[in-house]
């Protein structure tokens, strides 16, 4: 993932970006006038910064929502027919 920010927005939030960068091995472009003027990358062997607190119970209630709304099906490479389909309905 990509974080974009302008130069000013850089300056005010160095720490909070720099620490979600390393956490989640992101890059942070930055911008000037509409212009990139950095590109900051963790390097491949920095160890992620482990999750906060806060991040890990977001993690885990977008999973909670998302428990039991996948449908099992036996064969889901096969072609779907038109009365199948709710949206033609």
């Amino acid at each position: 993932m990509t974080i974009h920010v302008t130069r000013k927005d850089f300056e005010d939030r160095t720490a909070e970006l720099l620490d979600s960068a390393q956490r989640r091995g992101e890059t942070i472009i930055v911008t000037d006038a509409g212009k990139t003027v950095f590109e900051l990358k963790t390097l491949e062997h920095a160890p992620p910064l482990p999750l906060t607190d806060e991040e890990r119970r977001r993690g885990e209630e977008s999973l909670a929502r998302l428990r039991g709304s996948v449908l099992f099906y036996d064969r889901p490479f096969d072609p779907v027919g038109e009365e199948d389909w709710e949206v033609l309905k």
